[in-house]
């Protein structure tokens, strides 16, 4: 509410015992100690606007629960990010007794309604609570928008607007700035010495263009994974096994960290796994030549400087897959893990990045190693091997993606894609399968009569050559080749849980474009055409299902029916068409995914590298581009695209994998805290519908050596922001709200009951409607995590309970007639509340009568000889006054 005037008037009053009969004398030197109401002194606290008046509901009480991804307070249903309901929270409605009257649950689309009858009749005001919200689930933020408030809100009018009550929640790790920054990697022909071109680039997610360097080829070599720690915007990029592509600086381990906070983002720092706690990430044979690589089997393990010139890099063809590293990704807890993939030493690795600063060519944070061989639950590969490569975490948990490469075998039945889950705060017990499914689908031609379907992993070359030999153009036309290897490169979630796996073909980090065959010796150049993949794995009812098995996950593809080049109704995990169909060029590139994937929450979009982005239908023919499109993860339609390396088909590897994974760069989610000041006129330290807020408080947040200030406004709300007003808020952080005694919208108030709801943790979801502070008007409160914002720090206030103490002594213990006594009376508010409107009265008794020239004298006020009133006025906390009266004994 607003300030509340306060007027405290003394009523009866007092009398005090009289001197007594002279003769007989008195002892008249005792003190009166006595609590107001004792002394008969009537106190009345008169307050304007403390409550809203009663009303009768015209219309139902609506509102809707819903994901707010960009914590704008709005409920955004169409551009690029859309909000969507969440079901299941619990919705209860109070009346100003604090009477439950009912309780509901949001449905699938987040809303909820009471209407006027299920509320019996029973007039407003009322208070709304929002519980039970879904696990991993945090109330939004409030400094924004008009479409959100705390989980306890108001009705106080019958107004269409007052009667919608909606409620903001956000899981912080899907929180994202609007149209924020998209990473991905970029690899290039040769040795990489001294290149200057782009290894690490970034651009806007909304934009077409606009593709900014953040590291270059020098400084990293050939690298895949992406993974961003938002809390400290470090940016890590890992190594690539890519023939035609040499390594780094920090060799097959090598991990690469740049600044993202940076005016002009740079790489900072640098760092290798390989050596580190028993770990080993593999090698290939090379050396570095500045011009052409040498004649003959001399130039076999040669790179270029020169990213135009062609070589063999023969060592890296067979270890492609087998060594250095997969993945990359930071956990919801701001670690960063990698996948090692080397042959005979696969693990995953667990750095430790709090504490960390990025040095050139330093030691790495802390690490564990989980070697894989020691953890249960690796599937158990007929005819091959497991080969893992994908790495994710969603809500807690963690996800291994790889495959079953039938290398031994050499026979596609045995290939298998396998999705296994793991906990990242405790990876030893090992993995439970998540799904698996065959791979030997039928798949759509890569190019001309080339087949995209799926192979076993080639042990050398000549695997290649007899299957050319014995298909003919189904391997090659011409220069191109087309020979898919599967490795499940990424995984990322739908905004409904769902999973979309990214697939590498292995012969796209194998051969390049216009490029060396893996021969030793040979000078013939050849291409490939290589054939990636984007498969759905639906969540339906919390069970996973595999895309076109089901209705409940339908293909999406158009019924061509071809059964020619170009696309198929055949294809797909399920052989009933694909789910992501414009995965394609012109009908004759049909398989074009390069392995990395990135889905921004709230857009129903999932982002893909891969080879020729723009289709033929966009007005300029483009090939042998790298670039990006987005696809409706519902449709899997092609919303847009984006080039990002141009075509230069031996430096850019062409239709080969040119490009790595995607991250997005979302910062944290802001944090705030803060809710209400309101005045407690039942006293029970509960806030009642009805009970008011108390505008025009100062109420200060300290946190260590940082402090701000906020002032109470919109009914005694306050609020502290990462983003404005509180910059310094940090997870973790112990600091104090306060409220200050003394000021003037506080007169006659006090803190109410602390904790009487029985809730003493400050928690942000259940400890929602009493007042939390101590009597000193102090609420001490620990920051949470980005986006765990608490908005239930609540101050009651109470009417203060006034003590004045009343003393009266005599100058003399006896008296006779005519003697003179002086009498002392003394006021003192020993309470910490300022009185005003004070009146003491002191009637004379029988037998005296007042000194002759000696008048009543008060420090303060003024004292009637005639009622025996003394108006003392104000009378401030900790104040006293005197008045003396001398009287004469009949």
């Amino acid at each position: 509410m607003g300030k509340a005037d306060q007027v405290i008037r003394g009523g009866r009053g007092l009398t005090l015992p009289s001197v007594g009969n002279s003769r007989r004398g008195v002892n008249a030197n005792r003190a009166y100690r006595k609590p107001v109401l004792a002394l008969m002194l009537l106190w009345v606290l008169l307050l304007t606007g403390g409550e809203a008046l009663a009303f009768t509901l015209s219309g139902p009480i609506t509102g809707r629960v819903y994901q707010d991804f960009d914590s704008d307070g709005t409920i955004d249903t169409s551009g690029t990010v859309q909000d969507v309901g969440v079901a299941n929270v619990q919705v209860s409605i109070y009346d100003s007794t604090g009477a439950l009257r009912e309780t509901t649950t949001t449905d699938a689309n987040g809303d909820y309604t009471f209407t006027v009858a299920s509320l019996d009749g029973v007039q407003g005001p009322y208070r709304v609570e929002f519980t039970n919200l879904p696990s991993g689930y945090e109330p939004s933020r409030v400094a924004s928008g008009t479409q959100n408030g705390t989980s306890v809100q108001f009705i106080n009018a019958d107004t269409a607007a007052a009667r919608t009550v909606n409620f903001a929640v956000l899981e912080p790790c899907d929180y994202c700035q609007a149209n924020p920054l998209l990473t991905t990697t970029g690899q290039r022909n040769g040795s990489g010495f001294g290149l200057n071109q782009t290894s690490v680039m970034s651009f806007q997610y909304n934009a077409t263009g606009a593709v900014a360097g953040v590291a270059a080829i020098s400084d990293t070599g050939s690298v895949w994974g992406v993974a961003y720690d938002r809390d400290n915007k470090l940016l890590f990029t890992s190594a690539l096994a890519k023939r035609h592509a040499g390594f780094g600086p920090q060799g097959s381990g090598g991990i690469y960290v740049m600044d993202m906070s940076l005016a002009t983002p740079a790489i900072v720092g640098s760092f290798t796994i390989s050596g580190v706690s028993g770990i080993s990430t593999g090698a290939i044979s090379r050396s570095r030549v500045t011009g052409a690589i040498s004649a003959g089997a001399a130039g076999d393990n040669q790179l270029s400087d020169v990213s135009t010139n062609p070589n063999r890099d023969l060592d890296a063809f067979a270890k492609v897959g087998l060594t250095s590293l997969g993945d990359i990704d930071v956990d919801e807890n701001g670690n960063l893990w990698v996948v090692n993939i080397n042959s005979g030493a696969q693990s995953l690795v667990k750095l430790d990045l709090s504490g960390y600063t990025p040095v050139m060519n330093g030691a790495p944070p802390s690490l564990t190693n989980y070697p894989l061989s020691s953890l249960s639950g690796l599937p158990a590969c007929s005819g091959g091997s497991f080969r893992p490569w994908a790495l994710a975490f969603q809500q807690g948990k963690g996800y291994l993606g790889g495959v079953c490469d039938a290398m031994t075998s050499q026979n596609a039945a045995n290939l298998r894609a396998y999705v296994l889950q793991f906990d990242p705060a405790a990876a030893t017990p090992g993995f439970s399968t998540v799904i698996s499914f065959p791979l030997n689908f039928t798949r759509e031609n890569v190019g001309g009569n080339r087949v995209g379907k799926w192979r076993p992993w080639v042990t050398g070359w000549s695997n290649v050559t007899t299957a050319a030999t014995a298909e003919g153009t189904k391997v090659r036309q011409g220069t191109f080749y087309a020979y898919a290897q599967p490795i499940l490169s990424d995984i990322v979630f739908t905004d409904n849980g769902s999973m979309v796996l990214g697939f590498i073909d292995r012969m796209g980090h194998q051969l390049g474009a216009v490029n060396y065959v893996p021969v030793s010796g040979s000078t013939t150049t050849i291409d490939v055409t290589a054939g990636g993949d984007i498969v759905q794995v639906c969540n339906v009812n919390g069970s996973w299902v595999l895309e076109g098995s089901a209705a409940s996950c339908r293909h999406n593809d158009p019924a061509l029916g071809s059964g020619t080049i170009g696309s198929l109704d055949t294809d797909g995990p399920s052989n009933v068409g694909e789910y992501y169909f414009q995965e394609s060029y012109d009908g004759n590139h049909e398989e074009l995914a390069n392995g990395g994937l990135v889905i921004l929450p709230g857009t129903n979009e999932v982002v893909a590298t891969l080879y020729d982005p723009e289709p033929p239908n966009a007005g300029v023919t483009n090939v042998n581009i790298q670039g990006a499109r987005w696809f409706n993860t519902t449709s899997g339609a092609m919303a847009r695209y984006n080039q990002l390396v141009g075509g230069v088909a031996t430096a850019n590897f062409g239709k080969a994998h040119g490009l790595g994974d995607l991250e997005l760069l979302c910062d944290p989610a802001p944090i705030e805290i803060g809710n209400r000041v309101w005045e407690d006129t039942d006293g029970d330290g509960i806030q009642d519908a009805g009970e008011a807020g108390i505008d025009g408080v100062d109420v200060t947040l300290t946190c260590g050596s940082d402090d701000a200030t906020a002032t109470t406004a919109n009914g005694g709300q306050y609020l502290f922001s990462s983003t404005s007003n509180a910059a310094f808020l940090s997870s973790g952080k112990t600091c104090t709200v306060v409220v200050t005694n003394g000021q003037p919208e506080l007169t006659g108030l006090e803190v109410t009951a602390q904790n009487a709801d029985g809730a003493t943790d400050n928690n942000a979801t259940t400890d929602l409607r009493d007042s939390d502070a101590s009597a000193a008007g102090q609420i001490v409160v620990t920051v949470g995590e980005p986006g765990e914002n608490n908005h239930t720090l609540d101050f009651g206030y109470r009417e203060a309970a006034v003590d004045i103490e009343l003393g009266k002594v005599a100058d003399k213990a006896n008296a006779r007639r005519g003697d003179t006594v002086v009498y002392t009376l003394t006021a003192s508010n020993t309470s910490t509340t300022n009185a005003t409107g004070v009146q003491v009265t002191d009637v004379l008794p029988a037998g005296v009568t007042l000194a002759t020239g000696t008048p009543p004298v008060a420090s303060q006020g003024t004292y009637n000889t005639t009622t025996g009133v003394w108006d003392i006025g104000n009378l401030g906390a900790g104040q006293d006054e005197t008045l003396t009266i001398t009287v004469t004994v009949d």
